[in-house]
Order: C-alpha cells, then sequence, then structure tokens
C-alpha cells in the first residue's frame, strides 16, 4: 500500500515539475532530473540492442525485421511484363500491353500477393504493425536492384533511366487517413528514399471519398476512382515513381498515371510492393463480355423452349 501511495506522489510531483517523459524542466530539482535523464536514456539504449523478431516466422531477425531464411526462401515473381508485371512466357512485354499500352512506363513488384504477403499487408493496413513496413520496403529494394528488363532499368527513347526523380505515394483520402492513422505507401517509400536517395513528395491529393477497391469488380474499381485524383505538387519534366502497395487491376494506378502525366510529369513508373495474380484489365472485360453473351443465349432458348411448348 505504501509502494502504491509512493508512485501516485511521485507522478503528481513529475507532473507539477515537469518531470514527465520527453518534458524534463529545468524546475525540477537537480538530482531529480539527472536520474530521470539517466533512467530514459538508458531504456531507449536497451531497446534499441533488444534482438528484433521476423515479422513472418518470429525468428532472429537479421535485417529490417527479416531472418535469414525468409529473406532467401520467402516466394518471388516469376519472369513478368515490364509495363503491367504480370507472368509472361517470353520477351519483356505481353500482348494486351503491346496492343493496348498502359500510362506508365513500366512497373516493377517485388512479390506476388500471396501467403505470407498477403497476410503481412493485412496486418500493416488493417492491425496498424507498422514494423511491417521496413520488412515489405527491403523486399522492395531487392526487386528494384535487380538488373532485369522489368525492373527500374527502362529505355526511354533514346535516354537510359536507372532511377526516377521523385517517389510519390499513392495518397488516402484524409478521412480514410484519419481513420487509419497513416498512409500505407508513403510508409514503404521511406526505406526506398533513404536507400536510393530519392526525395518522397505528395503531389497527388486524393479529393474524394472512394469505396474500398477490394470490395468491387473491375469494371467498378476503374469507375470508383475515376476523376478521384488532383495533383498537390508540381511534377512538370520529372520522372515520378508512383509507390502503391498491391496492385490488382491497375486501375488506382491508372487513374494517378493520367493526373502526373496531364501535369506534365515526363514519365511515371509504378512501384508496388505485391502484384496480384489477376488477368489483365482487357482479359477481364472480354470474360464479362463472353459471360454475358453466354447468359443472353441462354434466355434465348429458354424462352424459345416456353414458346414451342405452348
Amino acid at each position: 500500500m505504501n509502494r502504491v501511495i509512493l508512485r501516485m506522489v511521485s507522478l503528481a510531483d513529475l507532473q507539477q515539475t515537469d518531470m514527465m517523459p520527453g518534458k524534463i524542466g529545468k524546475t525540477a530539482p537537480g538530482c531529480v532530473r539527472r536520474a530521470m535523464e539517466t533512467g530514459l536514456n538508458g531504456a531507449l539504449a536497451l531497446l534499441e540492442h533488444l534482438p528484433t523478431r521476423c515479422v513472418v516466422c518470429e525468428a532472429a531477425a537479421i535485417r529490417s525485421n527479416l531472418c535469414e531464411l525468409c529473406l532467401t526462401d520467402l516466394p518471388r515473381l516469376p519472369a513478368v511484363c515490364r509495363r503491367c508485371a504480370l507472368p509472361v512466357g517470353t520477351g519483356t512485354l505481353c500482348g494486351p500491353c503491346i496492343i493496348n499500352p498502359p500510362p506508365w512506363q513500366s512497373m516493377t513488384c517485388a512479390v506476388p500477393y500471396e501467403t505470407p504477403y498477403d497476410t503481412l499487408i493485412s496486418r500493416l493496413k488493417f492491425r496498424g504493425h507498422q514494423t511491417v513496413a521496413p520488412a515489405l520496403g527491403t523486399l522492395m529494394i531487392e526487386a528494384l536492384e535487380k538488373p532485369q528488363p522489368h525492373s527500374a532499368f527502362t529505355h526511354i527513347g533514346s535516354q537510359t533511366l536507372r532511377f526516377p526523380d521523385v517517389i510519390v505515394p499513392v495518397p488516402l483520402h484524409w478521412y480514410r487517413l484519419w481513420q487509419r492513422g497513416f498512409n500505407q505507401a508513403a510508409l514503404l517509400a521511406e526505406p526506398l528514399s533513404q536507400h536510393f536517395d530519392i526525395e518522397i513528395i505528395h503531389a497527388l491529393k486524393r479529393h474524394r471519398y472512394t469505396r474500398a477497391q477490394t470490395l468491387l469488380d473491375t469494371h467498378d474499381r476503374v469507375a470508383n476512382v475515376r476523376s478521384a485524383f488532383r495533383i498537390n505538387l508540381p511534377v512538370e519534366g520529372r520522372h515520378v515513381a508512383l509507390l502503391d502497395d498491391v496492385t490488382t487491376t491497375c486501375a488506382t494506378v491508372a487513374a494517378a498515371s493520367l493526373v502526373l502525366l496531364r501535369s506534365g510529369a515526363a514519365s511515371v513508373h509504378v512501384w508496388s510492393c505485391a502484384r496480384a495474380r489477376s488477368k489483365h484489365p482487357s482479359h477481364s472485360q472480354q470474360k464479362k463480355r463472353r459471360s454475358d453473351t453466354h447468359l443472353s443465349n441462354i434466355k434465348n432458348r429458354r424462352l424459345r423452349r416456353q414458346f414451342r411448348e405452348r
């Protein structure tokens, strides 16, 4: 009981003398101030030396909250198209991107959107586990440093671009940002900015609230983000890396890329952490048309059968 009373008195005294963490003021006695400063510094030093755990398997981490086994054995993307990052058999471009090229110049994705990456990204976005961001950022750095045609090495006319000039994270609407407390794309951009020494600018603004893309099909996703972005900072003449966490139908990055290009950006390169194994948007539209035609034929046959029975 005496210890509880002593602790309550100590906390009250600290509050009156600005001795709470982060508020160690000059009004406190010198011995008390030195003791508090020593305790806080010791606690911070202890936290820095504590071993970190792997965000995937909880083993001892060696770099960016990942263990050695997970860094080497986790699945990566196979050979993919350099414009849409979907698997391609031969060459560097898939057929749909040759026929109908997207507005961005290249797309680099680090990992497939499957176990365990889907769980990690969900933990980051919906449960606020921000310790996952450095691990995912490390995987993105690894993918961007690979000297492959679909990576950051991109030919623009006669010019060879090593890396873009700025990184632009895909923005959240202010209400969703207030709900979540952070923008996961901005968190992923921080380790890339430090590693490659590229400036992060928030050149886009999401001025219209949109529904969650995960709840919509391809057609509705395109309509959902149409005219959802506006330019926030000038990007004239700059090569932009548009960074997002997950790419599925490319509806979000397409809408954002068009806004950047119309605002004078020299080129747009999509950097995404994970690529969902969905079909090309043109494939989805063709499948929907075939499905509608099939349903129409079934309906017509049913009507003809009913007419003959009469």
